[in-house]
């Protein structure tokens, strides 16, 4: 049984070899539930589990976000002679389900329970587990605050305030690339380019010493990371220009990649106002670096030009889409042809839009409700006259789908 609940836990049910008679409904069949029935069925025969077997469920729950049920195995085992003193591995599983969902109290809970209660000192994938809920959470300063924590081997104040028992001998795990990688993502998602910009300077400085006291060096999703956090286009040119520079030291070179452009080119777009010339910039240094684009990337540049309202810009990205010249061309999606569309739409170039939907069809791009949304505001800000607006919805309209006509 723990190894058909631990297959559940790691490959899709339809690889599990079970027993068809007790698998959930086609449609329905997810790792979670097969487990779930394994378990009812060793209760059913009177096998007793064990931590591999909460282990394995509490694994299966955290894929399907089942924090609930996971947290309901958790108790169950305390209540078990056998099983009710959970070790690391099913407390990082638990603290796994909870990154999944982005809980953060319970985890910092779940933490302080661990260390207080079973005397467990928390190893690198409880804290990575930990910080992961903090980023999803947006908490970006309890983050910061714990990796200094495993940085300094000191015990958090969550777990240490009030504490009935002696926390001396707890020793934090020191940070790796993934727990410093994980700030970074907290921090971009609060925009807290300053916190992040330290911790990157801290990395080159060498502060950030691993298990192995090697140095902790930043690589392409740490630089990634921090660019989505830039608060402007220069910001996001500094921080291209650092990875251009990290190509002189021969052990800490960082490549770019489309996703280092396409968030640089993403800061362009959010920027006030949005910058087209320097979103363009970033796009052909990328593809002098011989990065080549990808429907994320062109996306990002029409949607920057559609914030410029510039429909030539964002129709010129997608003409080099389609283009035959191998490093530019991309197959274009609804997402490009939307902003190319919105693009034009908002100068009441109905024309223009009706050319780009039969595009659509005929590359077999279904529209979605943005388009209709777009053709509308395209045909209200025409010059068409009340008397030709219904000929021109009519047929769009009527292939319409009901759930797009609802939404639009």
């Amino acid at each position: 049984f723990n190894s058909a609940i631990h297959a559940c836990s790691r490959n899709p049910p339809s690889k599990t070899k079970t027993d068809s008679s007790k698998m959930p409904a086609d449609g329905q069949n997810e790792g979670w539930q097969t487990a779930l029935l394994l378990f009812r069925q060793m209760k059913k025969e009177n096998i007793v589990p064990n931590e591999q077997t909460y282990a394995s469920l509490l694994h299966a729950c955290g894929k399907s976000g089942q924090v609930k049920l996971a947290l309901s195995f958790l108790n169950e085992m305390k209540t078990n002679p056998s099983t009710r003193d959970p070790d690391e591995k099913v407390w990082g599983a638990i603290l796994q389900v909870l990154a999944s969902a982005g809980d953060y109290k319970k985890a910092m809970k779940i933490m302080r329970e661990m260390v207080l209660m079973s005397g467990i000192s928390p190893n690198i994938l409880h804290c990575n587990a930990l910080l992961a809920s903090l980023s999803r959470a947006r908490k970006d300063d309890v983050a910061l605050d714990l990796l200094d924590c495993m940085l300094n081997g000191t015990v958090p104040v969550f777990i240490s305030a009030n504490a009935t028992v002696p926390v001396d001998d707890i020793r934090m795990a020191r940070p790796d690339l993934i727990s410093i990688n994980t700030v970074l993502a907290a921090c971009s998602r609060c925009k807290n380019y300053r916190d992040a910009k330290i911790i990157l300077q801290r990395m080159k400085n060498k502060e950030f010493l691993g298990d192995n006291k090697i140095p902790i060096k930043p690589d392409s999703i740490s630089y990634n990371t921090i660019l989505s956090a830039c608060p402007n286009p220069e910001a996001a040119a500094t921080i291209l220009d650092e990875m251009r520079l990290s190509r002189r030291e021969r052990y800490s070179s960082v490549v770019p990649t489309t996703v280092t452009y396409t968030n640089a080119i993403t800061v362009c777009r959010r920027a006030e106002p949005p910058d087209l010339l320097r979103a363009r910039q970033f796009f052909e240094n990328a593809i002098r670096e011989g990065v080549a684009p990808n429907v994320f990337m062109y996306s990002a540049a029409i949607w920057t030009a559609e914030r410029c309202s510039d429909p030539d810009a964002a129709l010129a990205f997608l003409h080099e889409m389609k283009s035959s010249t191998p490093s530019r061309h991309c197959k274009p999606n609804a997402v490009t042809y939307d902003g190319c569309v919105s693009a034009f739409a908002s100068k009441g170039k109905y024309k223009e839009v009706m050319q780009l939907l039969q595009e659509m069809k005929d590359l077999g791009i279904a529209w979605t409700p943005v388009t209709y949304k777009r053709i509308a505001i395209a045909i209200s800000k025409s010059d068409l006259s009340d008397a030709e607006v219904p000929s021109v919805l009519e047929p769009i309209v009527y292939g319409m789908k009901k759930a797009d006509r609802s939404a639009s």
